[in-house]
């Protein structure tokens, strides 16, 4: 998550994070993390907290620098 949060240049207060219930923090994340809407709503739609745990997963690891474009 840290990782993502400084790809993306976005500032978070870490030691409310790591306070946070998990199933607190997988409903809070992926509302602050700027997902195009096809993601939200795969968030959304997950079944389970163990999916949703999944997909963010998934997400946060196809944010990576590997998936972005050129630098401009």
């Amino acid at each position: 998550m840290r990782r993502y949060f400084q790809r993306k240049g976005l500032d978070a207060r870490w030691s409310l994070i790591e306070q946070m219930d998990d199933s607190m923090l997988l409903v809070t994340l992926p509302m602050i993390c700027p997902f195009p809407p096809a993601e939200k709503q795969a968030l959304l739609d997950a079944a389970s907290l163990t999916e949703r745990v999944r997909v963010l997963q998934t997400l946060l690891d196809m944010a990576g620098p590997e998936h972005e474009g050129p630098p401009s």
